[in-house]
C-alpha cells in the first residue's frame, strides 16, 4: 500500500508538470514590454496560405492561423484582428491571449486607445465604446467619442454637433454645439453654435457670450482665455486676439494659430511667415517674421528659421544661437546641440561653443538609444560630449535601429543585423527588410518568405508566402 501511494504521488507530480509545461507553451512570458516583438510570449505570424495566427518564442502555433490580418497584443493582453477573404470586406474585432474574441469581428474599424484604456469600434458611421474586458459601455449612437479625461468625461459628436458624456454614455452636456474647445484651468470652454461663441463651465452653464461685432461677420471658432486674459478668435477664417473686455488686441489676420504654450508664447502664421506672440498679445517679431518655427523645449528655447538659416530663440525673442546654420537639432541631446553648415555636422553647447573638434559627414538616428555619425568615411557611435567610437568590421550605408549592441544596417539595399559587441553579423544582410525589436527578437522578409530570429540569430519560425499574399505581411 505504501508503494502504491508513492507511485500515485509520482504520477500526480508528473502529470502536474506535464500540464504546467503545456500551459507554458501558451503563456511562456506573461508580460507586456513596450517595443518588444513578443507580447505575453506571442507574436502574429502567417502561414503559407497568408492566414494569421500567433506563435510563441519557440515558433509553435499557440493561436492557429485563421485571421485575415492580426496585430500584436497591447498592454491589456488584447490584439486587434480581422476576418474575411479580402481587404474590402474585412471585419475587425479583438481577441485575448487565449485566442477568444473579446470584441466580435463585425466592425469596419476597431482600435484600443491606451490614453484612457477603452476600445472604440465603428460600424455604419457610429462608434461603440467597450472596456478592456469587452463590456459595452456606450452603444452606437455617436459618430465620434474622444479620449476621456481624468474626470471620466469625453467630447462626443453626433449629426455634426458636439457635447460631453461620461463613461456610461450619460449626457453631461447635450450634443448641440458646432465646436467644443478644451477646458482651461478655470474650468471654462469655448463653444460655438450658428456663428455665436459662448464660454461654459463643466456642467454646460453659460458664463458669458462674445458680443456681435459689426463689420466682422460671424465667429468661426474661439480658443479659451489664457492666464493673462487673452483669447484667440477666428472670424471669416482669420485669427485675432481679444482681451477680457472683448476688445481686439490683434485684429483678425492670421491663417493659423499655435499656442499659448507653457511659456505663454503663441505663434501666428500669415502671409507665409510666422509671428511670435507673448501672453499679453504683443507681436515680438513684427518686423522680422520667421520662415519656420518649432515649440519651445524644456530649456525655453525654440528652433527658428530666418532667411533660410536655423537658430535658437529664447522666450524674450532674443537669439540664444544666431541663425547661421543650415540645420539645427536641439531635441536629441539633453544639453548640447547638433548643427550643420557647409555639409558638415558638429556638436555645440547652448552658448554656441564647439564641444569637440570633429566634424561629421552624416548623422543617423536609429530607433533605440544611439546616435551614429560618419567620420572620414566610417560610421561610429556619437556621444553628447563629442566622443566617437567606430563600428568596426562593418561598412554599411545606413542604420535603422539599435538595441543592446545590435544594429539594423542596410548594405546595398539589403538589410541585416550586426552585433557591435562581437563585431559580426547576427543576421546576414540578405533581406528586403528587417525589424529589430527591444526584446532582441527580429523579423525579416525576403521576396517570398518571412522569418523570425531569436536574440542569438537562430531561425525560430519561417513561412513561404505566396506572391498574392505578400501585401498582407504585418511586418511590425
Amino acid at each position: 500500500m505504501k508503494k502504491f501511494f508513492i507511485l500515485f504521488a509520482i504520477l500526480t507530480i508528473a502529470a502536474a508538470c506535464l500540464f504546467s509545461c503545456g500551459s507554458c507553451e501558451q503563456t511562456e512570458d506573461e508580460t507586456y514590454v513596450k517595443g518588444a516583438l513578443f507580447q505575453f510570449g506571442l507574436t502574429p505570424f502567417q502561414d503559407a496560405d497568408g492566414k494569421y495566427g500567433y506563435v510563441n518564442k519557440r515558433g509553435k502555433w499557440v493561436i492557429e492561423p485563421q485571421f485575415f490580418y492580426a496585430y500584436g497584443f497591447n498592454e491589456k493582453g488584447l490584439a486587434a484582428v480581422s476576418v474575411g477573404e479580402k481587404q474590402s470586406d474585412a471585419k475587425h474585432g479583438f481577441i485575448n491571449t487565449n485566442g477568444v474574441f473579446v470584441i466580435e469581428p463585425r466592425y469596419e474599424e476597431c482600435y484600443f486607445e491606451s490614453a484612457d484604456g477603452f476600445i472604440r469600434a465603428y460600424e455604419n458611421g457610429k462608434c461603440t465604446l467597450f472596456d478592456a474586458t469587452g463590456n459595452m459601455l456606450i452603444y452606437p449612437r455617436y459618430e465620434t467619442i474622444y479620449i476621456f479625461d481624468e474626470n471620466g468625461y469625453a467630447k462626443v459628436k453626433t449629426n455634426g454637433k458636439w457635447g460631453i458624456v461620461d463613461t456610461s454614455g450619460k449626457a453631461i452636456i447635450q450634443t448641440k454645439y458646432d465646436f467644443f474647445a478644451e477646458y482651461n484651468i478655470d474650468g471654462l470652454s469655448a463653444v460655438g453654435s450658428d456663428g455665436s461663441i459662448s464660454y461654459i463651465d463643466r456642467w454646460g452653464i453659460v458664463k458669458f457670450k462674445l458680443k456681435y461685432r459689426s463689420g466682422y461677420g460671424k465667429y468661426d471658432y474661439a480658443r479659451n482665455f489664457n492666464e493673462s486674459g487673452r483669447a484667440f478668435v477666428s472670424m471669416n477664417k482669420k485669427w485675432g486676439l481679444i482681451d477680457q473686455d472683448q476688445n481686439f488686441i490683434i485684429e483678425p489676420q492670421f491663417i493659423e494659430i499655435v499656442g499659448f504654450d507653457d511659456f505663454g508664447i503663441a505663434w501666428g502664421w500669415g502671409g507665409g511667415k510666422w509671428y511670435m506672440i507673448d501672453s499679453y498679445g504683443n507681436i515680438l517679431n513684427e518686423n522680422t517674421p520667421f520662415d519656420g518655427c518649432w515649440s519651445f523645449d524644456e530649456h525655453g528655447l525654440a528652433w527658428v528659421r530666418l532667411d533660410g538659416k536655423a537658430g535658437l530663440l529664447n522666450t524674450s525673442c532674443e537669439w540664444a544661437i544666431e541663425p547661421i546654420y543650415d540645420e539645427l537639432i536641439n531635441d536629441i541631446f539633453p544639453t548640447n546641440i547638433l548643427v550643420k553648415t557647409q555639409d558638415k555636422w558638429k556638436i555645440i553647447d547652448r552658448a554656441g561653443a564647439a564641444v569637440s573638434k570633429d566634424e561629421f559627414d552624416e548623422i543617423c538616428f536609429p530607433d533605440g538609444d544611439a546616435i551614429l555619425s560618419k567620420l572620414d568615411g566610417k560610421w561610429g557611435f556619437l556621444s553628447e560630449n563629442g566622443e566617437w567610437k567606430e563600428v568596426k568590421n562593418c561598412e554599411f550605408d545606413y542604420a535603422y535601429s539599435f538595441y543592446d549592441g545590435l544594429l539594423t544596417v542596410v548594405i546595398n539595399k539589403r538589410y541585416g543585423i550586426f552585433d557591435c559587441n562581437k563585431g559580426e553579423f547576427l543576421v546576414e544582410p540578405t533581406y528586403g527588410q528587417v525589424y529589430l525589436s527591444s526584446d532582441g527578437y527580429s523579423r525579416a522578409m525576403t521576396s517570398d518568405s518571412i522569418v523570425i530570429f531569436d536574440p542569438e540569430g537562430n531561425v525560430i519560425a519561417e513561412t513561404k508566402i505566396d506572391e498574392n499574399n505578400r501585401h498582407l505581411i504585418n511586418f511590425y
